[in-house]
């Protein structure tokens, strides 16, 4: 059906007012009009006149001003403050979206920070976990180590050995670290946000490297160790 000239009644405020559509906007159109709201296509647009005379005790006024420098936006603030300081009218306040916008900037970079900060202590802890975990287990494997050196292996084979069990285990913790992190991010998105807003897969992947690299490097210490225990006294166990 045609809803020209029908007559919608429309809730605002606390009122309930009549009101006729003169017009329908396709998407089209719509989508190329420059409005300050979020979903344009699902909203409806009445005159200013027809809202202050329903609803609004006195006029309200709105402005959005997109001056032609940022260095010029405290002269506009010092002009709409003097326009209403100079008449009846109530001055109720200017937002400044070069303000709001620094304001949320700094906001994301002490967040970012304070991730950075949480994230490589947390990368160095668990390193050290590693390079503990390594350690234990080449005092538990000296005899061995020691056969292997009995049988021929090189410092560096042993050495390549213990890396790669050191490799492995940081493996594991990245793949572990993905499966619970990227749910768990969602899941505080939402709580904070009330939106998901997703994983960032370049930020997944430098985690998850960063992560297999600081195990590597832990690992190589325990592993140089290994390949320099004396064979006899490793067999031993001295």
């Amino acid at each position: 059906n045609n809803p020209i000239g029908q007559y919608l009644q429309v809730k605002l405020g606390t009122s309930h007012v009549s009101l006729r559509v003169v017009g329908v906007l396709d998407q089209v159109t719509m989508s190329k009009m420059s409005l300050d709201i979020a979903d344009p296509n699902g909203s409806s647009f009445m005159p200013l006149s027809s809202l202050e005379s329903s609803v609004l005790p006195e006029p309200v006024i709105n402005l959005v001003i997109k001056p032609d420098s940022v260095d010029r936006i405290p002269a506009y603030h010092n002009i709409i403050k003097n326009m209403y300081q100079s008449s009846s009218s109530e001055y109720a306040s200017i937002s400044d979206v070069v303000q709001a916008a620094e304001k949320v900037r700094t906001d994301v970079n002490g967040i970012f920070l304070a991730g950075l900060i949480v994230g490589i202590l947390s990368l160095i802890n668990g390193g050290v976990g590693i390079m503990n975990i390594m350690l234990v287990s080449i005092m538990q494997r000296k005899k061995e180590i020691g056969l292997y050196k009995t049988f021929g292996y090189s410092k560096g084979l042993i050495t390549m050995q213990f890396t790669a069990e050191a490799l492995f285990i940081s493996l594991l913790g990245a793949i572990a670290g993905v499966i619970v992190g990227i749910p768990l991010a969602g899941q505080i998105s939402m709580l904070i946000l009330k939106e998901n807003l997703g994983a960032d897969p370049f930020a997944v992947f430098v985690g998850f490297s960063f992560t297999v690299l600081i195990g590597l490097i832990f690992g190589i210490i325990p592993a140089r160790r290994a390949a320099e225990l004396d064979p006899v006294s490793s067999i031993k166990g001295t």
